[in-house]
């Protein structure tokens, strides 16, 4: 079985943390087939590229590169305008860019599945690209398609839901995803859920050693981890940490992650007078949010519009108790007051009563984390998602799926 694995979203010099998960699964997949990556990077001319690092960083990724315990990626460029100007086009720029890649890939490594993450542009370019050859297609839908890109307009949501009529297979990573799709789309194949998955090479040590621990506050220690937009949430754990200083004066908040709302976040944290003690951490390596999350008392990310969430699952394998949102794809690995807990996304107060609960109630706290830890390791790892994702392979190279599939209309 060979797979050639699409995406733009994959890490790369500009941000190594883009695309944990989707490496992290070719890293298990490689262990049962071969596996080749195409990870295309936005092109920007290069008379402006210095005016944003983030831009010179994407030109001085290497095109071709072996990553992942030999895992060959390919990066061709596309054009594309910032802030999602261009979405429409971007799957007619995507499938230009990769088109010739694609193709010399297939003379020497001839693929039995193109496994795409993502609809727009992904999914949008891979299905234009391979038309003719009829490769079975595995569309994975994380989230950003439906929660964004199919809102944003008839036009994108028309786009894409013929992006999901073309897949041979679409694979929501939660059953709260899977019921969004049928409910925006109902006429295409129903897509099937398989959950991500944990590392569990990097996050299985349960909570973390005496020398890691960072012991200069003896007081509870909130962790968030995530982009810093407004759906993350994470002003009300700033709000929240506020209203408990009070009580708990040594009580510390630290933020992993970065993104356009970390003014308005610093700004918050100046307003509410809790700025000393609200660490923003910026972008942070794998290996540093795992020490992270051994670290902290508490996990809370009370974000909306959350597909699946593999922060929160990466913090319960260290058997911490975690707070997420009701109604999101959270709820499938979470039972409230079992193996974490959930709240109202807008309820302030409700979050900040979880998070003093458990700082008063320890035992409870250390009871769900070790709950938490079980079903983890149990039911959401890379093995776990690459056994289920084998069999939907086997089953689309063995078939005849991919000769009946759904033409693409109107991005031609």
């Amino acid at each position: 079985m060979r797979v050639l694995v699409v995406t733009h979203m994959f890490p790369n010099l500009s941000n190594p943390a883009a695309g944990s998960f989707v490496i992290e699964q070719v890293r298990e997949t490689r262990s049962r087939c071969e596996v080749k990556v195409v990870a295309p990077l936005p092109a920007v001319p290069r008379a402006i590229k210095t005016m944003k690092p983030r831009w010179d960083a994407f030109w001085k990724t290497p095109f071709h590169e072996t990553v992942a315990n030999n895992v060959e990626v390919y990066r061709p460029r596309y054009f594309c305008l910032p802030k999602n100007a261009s979405l429409l086009l971007d799957g007619l720029s995507y499938r230009k860019a990769i088109a010739r890649t694609v193709d010399q890939i297939h003379e020497g490594f001839p693929f039995d599945i193109l496994h795409v993450h993502g609809a727009v542009p992904d999914g949008c370019g891979v299905l234009l690209a391979n038309r003719g050859r009829n490769v079975p297609v595995v569309l994975n839908i994380h989230g950003r398609d439906i929660y964004s890109t199919a809102r944003m307009s008839p036009f994108h949501r028309r786009l894409v839901g013929s992006v999901l009529a073309g897949a041979d297979k679409v694979v929501a990573v939660s059953a709260r995803l899977k019921e969004l799709i049928v409910a925006m789309f109902p006429r295409i194949r129903e897509p099937i859920v398989i959950h991500d998955g944990m590392d569990i090479t990097l996050f299985s040590s349960n909570g973390a050693s005496e020398t890691e621990v960072d012991r200069s506050s003896g007081g509870p220690l909130v962790l968030t981890v995530g982009y810093l937009i407004a759906r993350k949430n994470h002003k009300a754990v700033i709000s929240a940490v506020s209203r408990l200083r009070k009580s708990y004066p040594q009580i510390r908040l630290k933020i992993a992650g970065s993104g356009p709302e970390e003014k308005n976040l610093r700004a918050l944290s100046q307003k509410l007078g809790v700025s000393d003690v609200v660490e923003f951490l910026g972008l942070c390596s794998r290996e540093r949010v795992r020490q992270l999350m051994s670290e902290c008392d508490i996990f809370a990310l009370p974000s909306w519009d959350e597909a699946f969430g593999i922060v929160y699952i990466e913090a319960m394998s260290q058997a911490k108790p975690v707070i997420g949102c009701r109604g999101e794809g959270i709820e499938e690995f979470v039972t409230d007051g079992e193996t974490g807990f959930l709240v109202d996304p807008h309820d302030v107060e409700e979050l900040t009563e979880k998070i003093r609960f458990l700082i008063e109630g320890r035992e409870i706290a250390e009871r769900v984390g070790k709950a938490a830890r079980e079903v983890v390791l149990r039911d959401f790892t890379w093995q776990k998602n690459v056994d289920r994702l084998m069999e939907v392979y086997r089953e689309l190279a063995g078939g005849q799926t991919s000769d009946q599939r759904v033409p693409v209309r109107g991005l031609t």
